[in-house]
């Protein structure tokens, strides 16, 4: 059994915080335009913050496309990434 067929879900906590923006996704970017995430997979930021819909994943594309390699950059993969799996969940203290 392939790698790639086996569905995953990846959870960042602090998914609005620096290190997601800077580092977490920009690197899962990477590893969706190399090919190297499972077909079915999910990444969800938990947050404390109260977000409008769709101001996440504008956050983290901005991260991608500021901190990818440009070399590596595809801008119209990282909407599909982040509009298609990822999804920001707000959790009360």
């Amino acid at each position: 059994m392939s790698f790639k067929s086996i569905p995953a879900n990846i959870v960042i906590f602090g998914g609005f915080g620096d290190l997601a923006w800077r580092k977490l996704i920009p690197a899962f970017y990477n590893l969706y335009i190399s090919g190297y995430l499972p077909e079915k997979f999910a990444i969800y930021g938990v947050h404390y913050q109260g977000l409008p819909e769709g101001a996440y994943e504008k956050h983290m594309l901005e991260g991608v496309n500021l901190f990818q390699d440009e070399a590596k950059r595809k801008p119209q993969n990282g909407r599909s990434l982040l509009t298609i799996y990822t999804s920001s969940r707000e959790i009360s203290p």
